[in-house]
């Protein structure tokens, strides 16, 4: 990850868990099931920005799915969807 890629996360777990990202080490301090949670946190997010109206492309089905299955991912995989969905609710932010 770049750093300009990164910042999305790093802003994420600061305001989320309390977490200051140091360099390339950001997860080292997180636990599993601290990563879990912050991965439904911010697919739940976006599934709130759609229920709410204020997104309309009919993703809701496919997060929600995502949110069940969240408990069958590893580490590593978590930590993907972190930063994926950290910078879609970025991007869906400057967006609405």
């Amino acid at each position: 990850m770049t750093k300009k890629s990164q910042q999305p996360v790093d802003d994420f777990l600061l305001e989320n868990l309390g977490i200051k990202a140091s360099g390339l080490g950001i997860f080292d301090q997180v636990t599993i099931d601290e990563l879990r949670s912050l991965a439904e946190h911010g697919i739940r997010l976006r599934i709130a920005l759609r229920s709410s109206g204020r997104i309309k492309d009919g993703l809701t089905g496919s997060l929600v799915e995502e949110d069940l299955n969240l408990y069958q991912l590893n580490e590593q995989q978590l930590k993907e969807k972190i930063d994926y969905h950290s910078k879609e609710l970025q991007r869906e932010h400057q967006t609405i």
